[in-house]
């Protein structure tokens, strides 16, 4: 989008909106932005690991006792 495009759509903006916008680009400004350090990658990297090789999977044997039943009456339920 152009500036001339971004100029165009605030003019079309209510004073409550431009409120809005103002207070939201006074928010961006104030932001500090968080340098990641070796120690806080490293913890990322961790996570994403244990994340992708499935360590975190959770057993759930009450619900899959209950699919084999609905399946069970499924197939009953269509078979006749």
């Amino acid at each position: 989008m152009s500036l001339a495009q971004i100029e165009a759509e605030i003019i079309k903006l209510t004073n409550e909106e431009l409120d809005h916008l103002q207070a939201a680009i006074q928010a961006l400004r104030q932001h500090t932005a968080v340098t990641a350090t070796p120690t806080m990658l490293a913890e990322r990297r961790r996570l994403i690991a244990e994340a992708t090789s499935g360590q975190w999977g959770t057993d759930l044997p009450e619900w899959q006792k209950t699919r084999a039943l609905d399946k069970e009456k499924s197939e009953e339920k269509w078979a006749s």
